[in-house]
């Protein structure tokens, strides 16, 4: 049977890649290099270990910690195997933290040494959790990372793109997070719009400056993986360590929220180091920023307005069309702007986003009722205000 996008997974993507891209690297870091052939049997062992532990389709795998290249092998493991991940922002609190445990039931947990302790103090909260994995060198209840990397490799079972990968807990709302259901399919198509716009390739490198529990450092990481370029990896922003990194390893690529790029700018006028290999970055940032990027002639600000329920970059532009813009519409994107009984307003008038197509994710995580209301007439609504120009 061929296989369409419809049934493209992020696993399929893994073997793709290891497939055309091979000695290419896929994710370099202070761990070192590792090739898309490379990676693709990392995920298998991780697969391998986990389905051994019990791990199977549906399972949640939360992920409390900061970037870090195990990220790509877990990724792909749990998407061989159907599993799904919940990442969770380390910036939270412990109480913040159990809620989107006790929520998601995980059966497992991965996390880095800094969060070994909280994790501990939480787990009679969440009595699903089985196994405890720390991207340290592990003892006690944990188990290093590197045991996964050495466990006996798992083939594949058979998903659709359906299927959901991620739950990614919202900002609060009336002081509860929702959680996000994404499927393979939500974040193929938002890396395979967002390669088409900005005219990446395989040469291109991308900083994994933006944290990967958040939609748009996962779907930065991604869009990077699918195109076989290099995910260079950063744990912690610090300008000036960031800066090194874009000049030495030719970096393409990088997200931006304020204050990133104004700290970068202001790094590189010391003198110890240029930016100039920059050709793409993408977010939303002040004007005066983004146009003293620009004045140095180096590359594109691509602005993009997004939500975690519609992939993060659900419209993008490069600013020198519309300066200061929340983007247009992907061309795998259908937008309007509503009013308060959801009929289309005339162009330039401020309204309700409503968003439909691929990049829209599956739903609430066990919030039916409040699913059918933010799917009303077949349209997610975004609760954001906006407004379409001349221009769309």
């Amino acid at each position: 049977m061929e296989m369409g996008l419809r049934s493209f997974t992020v696993y399929d993507m893994y073997k793709r890649n290891a497939s055309i891209f091979k000695d290419r690297i896929a994710v370099q870091s202070e761990r070192g290099k590792v090739t898309y052939r490379e990676l693709l049997d990392q995920s298998h062992r991780v697969a391998g270990w986990l389905k051994g532990k019990g791990v199977k389709k549906g399972d949640r795998v939360a992920v409390l910690a900061k970037n870090d290249p195990y990220f790509f092998p877990l990724l792909g493991g749990l998407s061989a195997i159907g599993a799904i991940m919940v990442p969770i922002n380390f910036r939270l609190s412990a109480e913040e933290v159990g809620h989107n445990l006790t929520n998601t039931e995980p059966v497992a947990i991965v996390v880095d040494p800094d969060y070994e302790k909280m994790v501990l103090e939480l787990r009679s909260l969440c009595p699903s959790l089985r196994e405890f994995i720390t991207f340290g060198s592990g003892g006690g209840f944990y188990h290093s990372f590197e045991v996964l990397l050495k466990g006996e490799p798992a083939s594949p079972i058979l998903l659709d793109g359906d299927d959901p990968l991620v739950i990614m807990h919202t900002a609060a709302v009336q002081g509860k997070p929702r959680g996000a259901v994404i499927s393979h399919h939500n974040l193929i198509s938002c890396s395979i719009q967002n390669i088409a716009l900005m005219g990446l390739t395989p040469e291109d490198a991308y900083l994994n400056i933006l944290p990967l529990f958040h939609i748009a450092g996962m779907i930065g990481a991604l869009i990077m993986m699918h195109v076989g370029g290099r995910n260079v990896m950063i744990s912690k922003f610090d300008p000036r360590v960031a800066g090194k990194l874009i000049d030495q390893e030719k970096v393409t690529m990088i997200g931006d929220f304020p204050p990133i790029l104004l700290q970068l700018l202001d790094e590189q006028a010391k003198g110890e180091f240029t930016l100039s290999s920059l050709k793409h970055i993408f977010g939303v940032d002040l004007q005066e920023t983004v146009k003293r990027f620009e004045g140095l002639g180096y590359g594109q600000f691509w602005l993009a307005y997004g939500q975690t329920e519609t992939m993060g970059l659900t419209s993008v532009c490069a600013n020198r069309e519309r300066p200061g813009c929340a983007g247009k519409p992907g061309p795998l994107v259908e937008l309007k702007i509503v009013d308060e009984f959801d009929r289309e307003v005339e162009t330039g008038k401020v309204g309700e986003i409503l968003v439909r197509g691929p990049l829209v994710f599956h739903g609430y995580w066990r919030e039916e009722e409040l699913t059918a209301y933010t799917f009303r007439e077949g349209w997610h609504h975004t609760g954001d205000l906006g407004r379409l120009d001349e221009g769309g």
